[in-house]
C-alpha cells in the first residue's frame, strides 16, 4: 500500500492565505457568541439608555476588531521552520509518514506521533502537535486511489477531524 507523491511546494503567501482562512473557521464559534452578546447589550441599551451598556458595546468591539487582525499581522515565514517551503514529495506507509526534501534531508514520522489530521477541499494538515503540522495538497497524489487510500488510513488510525 505504499503511496507516493508528486512534488509540490508552498510559498509563504500561500502558507498564509491558508492559515488565514483556517483561522476564520475556527473563530466561527467567537463571532456568534459576540454577535449575541452585542445584540443583548444593543437591546438593553435601548430599554435602558444606560451609558454602561454603550461603553461594554465598544469595549467588545474593540477587543474582536483586536482578535480579527491577528492573522494579519502575521509572518508566516518567520513562523515556519524553512523546510516548509522547499520542494518535496511524500512517501506514505501504513505506519510511516515520509518527506523527501529537495536539499536531501527527510523526515520520517510514525503515523502514532500525529495527533489528528484535518482534510480540507485542497489539502490535509497533519497535525505533530497543537501549532506543528505537516502540510499535503491533494494535487500532489498521483491517483484517485491513492487519495482514496490516504483517506482511509487516516480513518482507521483515528486521526481523521472534519472541520
Amino acid at each position: 500500500m505504499p503511496i507516493k507523491t508528486k512534488d509540490f511546494n508552498v510559498t509563504p503567501k500561500e502558507l498564509r492565505r491558508i492559515l488565514i482562512a483556517f483561522q476564520f473557521m475556527q473563530a466561527k464559534p467567537m463571532f456568534i457568541l459576540y454577535t449575541t452578546i452585542s445584540l443583548l447589550a444593543i437591546t438593553a441599551y435601548l430599554m435602558f439608555q444606560e451609558i454602561f451598556f454603550l461603553f461594554f458595546i465598544l469595549a467588545a468591539t474593540l477587543v474582536v476588531l483586536i482578535a480579527l487582525s491577528l492573522p494579519f499581522l502575521l509572518d508566516v515565514k518567520k513562523q515556519q521552520n524553512n523546510l516548509q517551503f522547499q520542494t518535496r514529495h511524500c512517501e506514505i506507509e501504513e505506519d510511516f509518514f515520509s518527506t523527501f526534501f529537495a536539499d536531501g534531508s527527510s523526515d520520517k514520522i510514525r503515523f502514532d506521533n500525529f495527533r489528528k489530521a484535518i482534510r480540507r477541499s485542497d489539502y490535509y494538515f497533519l497535525y505533530l502537535t497543537a501549532l506543528q503540522f505537516y502540510y499535503l495538497p491533494i494535487a500532489a497524489f498521483h491517483t484517485e486511489d491513492d487519495l482514496k487510500c490516504f483517506h482511509s488510513l487516516l480513518k482507521d488510525k483515528g486521526l481523521l477531524e472534519s472541520v
